[in-house]
């Protein structure tokens, strides 16, 4: 019965007893023991703030002066010089090339389609953020109300236990 709701295209494991969501691109790997998708390159997660043109080519998997055509091709990649005139990249610039390497590599997008594709997910992401941050405020307001409540029912009850310790219970 549980096979029945797997969501489209998704599948279902009776083995691991979870859903398995389609595969974004057929170069992702499926993590085991999560049953999510991986995506074939890996993401930095040694701590550091800023990488140089090489170690960035070997994380996306593309040689340097693809790197440096990129830069001309996407505004939202912006290395910066380090004192020694070198390019460093941040995060989000590594983050952003990941992304644009998979519209190019893997999705097959011509250089303008992926700077629109890149935008409308932009622009996505602003859209859910603008909505998380509406329902943020409509949750802070409702816990506020929420508090004042407590409180008043809090104080009429903490009262009416006062009330009864000086005359006595109420028959």
């Amino acid at each position: 019965l549980r096979m029945n709701f797997a969501s489209i295209g998704g599948t279902y494991d009776r083995e691991k007893d979870a859903f398995i969501p389609p595969k974004p691109a057929p170069s992702w790997i499926l993590n085991e023991s999560t049953c999510l998708w991986n995506a074939p390159v890996a993401y930095p997660e040694d701590g550091k703030k800023y990488y140089r043109i090489g170690e960035v080519s070997e994380l996306i998997g593309v040689e340097p002066y693809v790197l440096r055509y990129w830069e001309s091709e996407f505004s939202v990649i912006r290395p910066t010089k380090a004192g020694s005139g070198h390019r460093v990249y941040s995060k989000k610039d590594v983050e952003a090339l990941h992304i644009i390497r998979h519209l190019l590599h893997v999705e097959k997008y011509s250089i303008k389609g992926a700077k629109k594709r890149f935008n409308e997910r932009k622009k996505e992401v602003r859209e859910s953020q603008q909505v998380s941050k509406q329902h943020l405020k409509a949750l802070t307001n409702e816990i506020k109300e929420l508090i004042q409540l407590i409180k008043f029912i809090g104080l009429s009850y903490w009262n009416k236990i006062v009330k009864q310790e000086l005359v006595g219970p109420v028959i």
